[in-house]
């Protein structure tokens, strides 16, 4: 997965909801609407009760070196960087989209083919900085391997699965290693 998705709060009443109770509970924080690029801090939802969280993009690097920005769905549970965050650390990114580019350098765009929201799956722990998440990925589905753009995506959550996934670590697990392929129908758009 390239390093950018979408979250535009006014496609969504839903988001728009989000992007308010962030600003209402924090507002010494500001949120980033539109086109997200790493380290930009956006919305999240964190615990049982999925409570919107302001999280920065991106877990500090080895010694603080860099950002990581994904993580692999299939190793995560058994990388140190990931590990406690598997088991105590599971969040929902809410986006309107994501990019993936082409090796010719064409930018794509998925979306839900419902035209709603996807529910990406991620890790967050706390810093000194404050709240940080990295998206987990999985190999590519059909809709984006059959445009030969990029061998891998967000792990995507269908929203039955969204307070599972930060609820009941077997399920999590389980989740991990076996994501529901096309349970997210997706539309693919070029973007000029």
């Amino acid at each position: 997965m390239c390093g950018r998705y979408i979250c535009e709060e006014d496609q969504s009443i839903d988001l728009a909801a989000l992007y308010r109770a962030v600003r209402i509970s924090r507002p010494d924080v500001s949120v980033k609407s539109g086109e997200i690029f790493p380290t930009d801090t956006v919305p999240i939802l964190t615990g049982a009760g999925l409570l919107p969280t302001p999280a920065a993009w991106g877990f500090r690097g080895y010694q603080g070196k860099g950002i990581l920005i994904n993580a692999r769905a299939e190793t995560a549970a058994v990388k140190p960087t990931f590990a406690h965050a598997v088991r105590q650390g599971r969040c929902i990114i809410p986006a309107t989209g994501y990019f993936e580019w082409t090796p010719a350098k064409e930018k794509h765009l998925f979306t839900p083919a419902d035209g709603g929201l996807l529910y990406m799956a991620g890790l967050f722990q706390a810093s000194a900085e404050g709240i940080r998440f990295v998206i987990l990925t999985t190999p590519s589905e059909p809709v984006t391997a059959a445009f030969s753009i990029h061998p891998r995506m967000p792990l995507l959550l269908p929203l039955p699965a969204v307070s599972r996934w930060v609820r009941e670590s077997a399920f999590a697990l389980r989740y991990l290693d076996r994501p529901a392929v096309g349970a997210v129908p997706l539309s693919d758009t070029a973007v000029v």
